[in-house]
C-alpha cells in the first residue's frame, strides 16, 4: 500500500484528485530507504563511520521529478551535516524551509492568511514538514514546467533509528510514527499540499 500526498480538497479551486496529488511509488520509497541508510554512515579514510544521526527523530522526505531527486527533513533539521553530506554524495538536491511567500505550481503567490488557514490543531506549522519544502524547491527550480507533474513521485518516512528510544516510547504508548515506515501527510499538509500543487490560474 502506497501513500498519496495532497489528496485533500484544494483551498484555491475547491477541486481534488490527480491534478493536485503526488503519489508514493515503490521507487520513491526504495530510494528514500537507501538515503536513510546513507545518512547514518559516512565513508572517509577508506572505512565506514557512524555519523551520529542515530539520536534524531524526524520525518525525511524524497521527491522525484523526472531525472531530479530532492530530499528534505521535517522541522528544524534543515542544516544537519549528515543529511547535507548524504545528499551531496547521492547527487540529490537538499531542500530547506521556504522563506517568503509560497508559490503554487501555477505561479500564484499564496497570501499569509491562505497559508496560515492550512494550520490544523496539533499539527506542524505550514511549511515545516518535508513535503512543502520539497514541493516549494521543485517549483523554484521550475521542475513543474520542465517535467510531467503527474509523474512526480514522493515518499515521507519516519527516521528514528535509535532502538532504545523507540522501545521506551513503545512501552509508554507514545509512538505516533514508526521508524522506516511511510507516513501520510499531517493534517496541515493535507490542506497545504493540494494548494501548492494546484494548477489554477485566476
Amino acid at each position: 500500500m502506497y501513500t498519496v500526498y495532497g489528496n485533500g480538497r484544494c483551498g484555491l479551486c475547491n477541486l481534488r484528485g490527480r491534478t493536485h496529488e503526488i503519489h508514493e511509488t515503490r521507487q520513491s520509497r526504495f530510494r528514500l530507504m537507501q538515503f536513510l541508510a546513507e545518512m547514518s554512515t559516512d565513508f572517509g579514510g577508506g572505512h565506514f563511520t557512524i555519523t551520529g544521526a542515530g539520536s534524531h527523530n524526524f520525518m525525511m522526505g524524497l521527491l522525484m521529478c523526472g531525472g531530479h531527486t530532492l530530499v528534505a527533513a521535517s522541522g528544524n533539521n534543515d542544516n544537519k551535516p549528515f543529511i547535507i553530506n548524504a545528499a551531496n554524495r547521492k547527487g540529490y538536491t537538499h531542500c530547506v524551509r521556504h522563506v517568503g511567500p509560497m508559490i503554487t505550481r501555477s505561479n500564484l503567490q499564496l497570501t499569509a492568511a491562505q497559508v496560515q488557514a492550512c494550520q490544523a490543531p496539533g499539527a506542524s506549522g505550514p511549511g515545516y514538514c518535508a513535503a512543502p519544502k520539497l514541493i516549494s524547491r521543485a517549483i523554484a527550480l521550475n521542475y513543474h514546467q520542465t517535467t510531467d507533474v503527474s509523474q512526480w513521485q514522493m515518499s515521507e518516512i519516519m527516521y528514528q533509528p535509535n532502538t532504545d528510544r523507540r522501545t521506551r516510547a513503545l512501552e509508554r504508548n507514545q509512538v505516533a510514527y514508526d521508524h522506516g515506515v511511510s507516513q501520510a501527510s499531517c493534517a496541515t499538509c493535507h490542506n497545504l499540499v493540494p494548494m501548492l500543487m494546484c494548477g489554477f490560474r485566476a
